[in-house]
């Protein structure tokens, strides 16, 4: 899940960047922070997919919100450093889907 997440986020911003020019987080592809919450936040074992495509759908999910959610949060002039914690629940939710 934790890969998936990660890379999923890398390319997205890697394509920002290319067309950019400009990182799509602050500083980096992957900030620090995201990365630990990809690490952290998602991973609990009661609470994650069982299934090896669940796991790497759930994954892609998590990087994908985290990416949208940075651009809502900016865009509603609120702070962006919830992107990595605001999806967690949803996704905690929907895994038995």
């Amino acid at each position: 899940m934790t890969a998936t997440a990660v890379v999923t986020t890398f390319l997205f911003s890697a394509v920002y960047y290319a067309v950019t020019g400009s990182y799509y987080f602050v500083d980096s592809h992957v900030p620090i922070a995201v990365f630990l919450g990809m690490h952290l936040l998602f991973t609990d074992p009661s609470t994650s997919p069982r299934s090896e495509l669940g796991r790497i759908f759930y994954g892609v999910l998590y990087g994908l919100s985290t990416v949208l959610l940075y651009d809502l949060l900016l865009s509603a002039n609120t702070p962006g450093f919830y992107d990595k914690l605001l999806q967690v629940p949803l996704l905690n939710l929907s895994v038995k889907l």
